[in-house]
């Protein structure tokens, strides 16, 4: 048995052992998807409620209908999954009554889990609404599933060596549950160790990425695979041996050869994220760091704060949007003028600027258009990012596209991997420039 990565919005079937074929089903709120590939089924829900209630041997699982106009009842995709247990994500309360037929049994109001509810919105000077009481609901057979972070339990139960797990589709609710309280029990039941590996890339899109690991793809264990993510892609290496030194050694083998062909542009592993590696580079050098931005309005700032420990070297930022502020905290007027508030001049202005004014090591410039509207004749999704330290500064000016969050986005996102980058460099004594 497998235990696979589940995402937001994800319940995992298995039918083996029960005569039918592995089924694979998706809620896709009134769409209908069907591939056939190594004997594995995508279906719609009705073949899928039909797999579901043969693998349980119960009465059929009514699923709650949705439309095009409106969000999910529930948010339920089945992955393949083996040794006959569904695992499902979603608001298991508005279906519970739905969830419950396989189990036979009615669910009812659990006195303790009501009052950690009740006791949960007090603490926020809250009057609960009597209709969240079904958040507390548990069936007689269900092991509720602690979420410290939410609301709403998980149902773990068993029947006749079925099993059914049921989580928050509130994504940090989910992965928490999934890690902590789901997989430790799934565990010993598995017979194999499953063990995966994630490099974190940028600089790179996903179709390159997927070129210069094409040799690898085939293998079959070790999987490897690529996934597009807002803030990089990730390539990730999964392994299934009898021991967990197996996996390890099978996946540090294809790790190595996936680095070779991918080099610098790895820049983290697992939970790593642009802003922590940027922030462990400057804390193991001993280094401040301060932002001065304007298309960004302080993303770049946000990001940094959401590291633990981020204080150990973020000293703060200066978010001036408006041209005269630009001016009043040290960029030069003579820049502006000759080359405007969108130019790559600029941001290396006011990475110096904001370094001077924070007295910091290392300053980071932010300027560009996020639209609708060009400025100063420069088109939507000009962005131009600067870094500055002692005696050194790097660059780089980019085109995004997208709405306006999307560009900040990406734009907050580059000045990170700008500011990683420019330590390296700076560690080997050169100077960076980027275009």
């Amino acid at each position: 048995m497998r235990l696979p990565k589940v995402a937001p919005g994800v319940a995992s079937v298995a039918t083996e052992g029960c005569g039918k074929a592995s089924a694979t089903c998706y809620n896709l709120v009134g769409a209908r998807e069907r591939r056939t590939t190594g004997g594995e089924r995508t279906c719609a829900l009705r073949s899928c409620r039909s797999a579901l209630s043969s693998c349980l041997a119960t009465s059929p699982i009514r699923m709650p209908r949705t439309s095009r106009n409106s969000s999910p009842a529930w948010a339920s995709i089945c992955i393949t999954f083996r040794r006959s247990a569904i695992i499902w994500t979603g608001s298991q309360r508005r279906c519970g009554g739905r969830a419950s037929a396989p189990i036979s049994s009615s669910p009812r109001v659990d006195p303790a889990l009501e009052l950690e509810l009740r006791a949960f919105f007090s603490g926020r000077g809250i009057a609960m609404p009597e209709r969240n009481v079904k958040q507390a609901w548990v069936l007689p057979s269900v092991t509720p599933l602690a979420n410290p972070i939410g609301t709403a339990p998980g149902w773990w139960t068993e029947r006749d060596g079925k099993l059914i797990v049921s989580m928050p589709g509130v994504p940090y609710e989910m992965k928490r549950m999934w890690e902590r309280e789901v997989v430790p029990r799934l565990r010993p039941r598995t017979g194999a160790v499953l063990f995966t590996r994630i490099l974190r890339v940028a600089g790179l899109g996903e179709s390159t990425v997927e070129e210069r690991i094409q040799p690898l793809l085939a293998s079959v264990n070790p999987t490897i695979a690529t996934y597009a993510k807002a803030d990089a892609v990730d390539v990730r290496i999964s392994a299934k041996a009898a021991t967990a030194e197996a996996t390890e050694t099978l996946v540090a083998e294809m790790e190595a050869q996936a680095r070779a062909a991918l080099g610098a542009h790895v820049f983290g592993v697992d939970d790593d994220t642009p802003q922590s590696v940027a922030l462990r580079l400057l804390i193991e050098r001993g280094l401040t760091v301060a932002t001065m931005e304007s298309i960004t309005g302080g993303l770049v700032a946000n990001l940094f704060t959401d590291v633990p420990g981020s204080s150990n070297a973020f000293r703060g930022a200066l978010v001036a949007y408006a041209t005269d502020l630009k001016a009043e905290w040290g960029v030069p007027a003579e820049i502006l003028a000759a080359h405007g508030a969108v130019s790559v001049e600029t941001a290396r202005a006011m990475a110096s600027a904001v370094r001077a004014r924070l007295a910091t090591d290392v300053g980071i410039g932010v300027t560009g258009v996020a639209g609708p509207d060009e400025q100063e004749g420069k088109p939507v999704g000009t962005v131009h990012i600067a870094v500055a330290s002692a005696g050194r500064s790097s660059d780089t000016s980019q085109h995004f596209r997208g709405p306006r969050t999307v560009i900040k986005s990406r734009a907050a996102i580059t000045a990170l991997n700008l500011l990683r980058v420019h330590l390296l460099r700076e560690g080997e004594g050169a100077t960076a420039s980027s275009s």
